[in-house]
């Protein structure tokens, strides 16, 4: 069940981090992601909520990666969740 970059810009932050979309190849439907403040603060040193979104967009390949992983899995609920766990191996 891979997951796909959106080709529209469809992501956000909000307190808990910066929300994201991606597409499953398989069904074509739209699943959403979330880069935690957890992995924001710890893992890209953005602890400024205004650096969140320049942190999401510099490392998104790797992001998005973890979060197909994440969901390749088959036990995560929605959102996604990308946490200082999942991208400690990747950073």
């Amino acid at each position: 069940m891979p997951l796909e970059r959106l080709t529209e810009h469809t992501f956000e932050v909000d307190l808990e981090g910066v929300g994201f979309g991606m597409r499953d190849v398989d069904d074509n439907r739209t699943v959403r992601c979330l880069l935690t403040q957890e992995a924001l603060t710890d893992v890209f040193k953005a602890s400024d909520r205004s650096r969140w979104l320049g942190a999401f967009r510099e490392n998104r390949d790797e992001i998005e990666a973890a979060a197909t992983d994440i969901y390749d899995t088959g036990i995560s609920a929605e959102p996604v969740r990308v946490t200082t766990a999942e991208l400690s191996s990747r950073f």
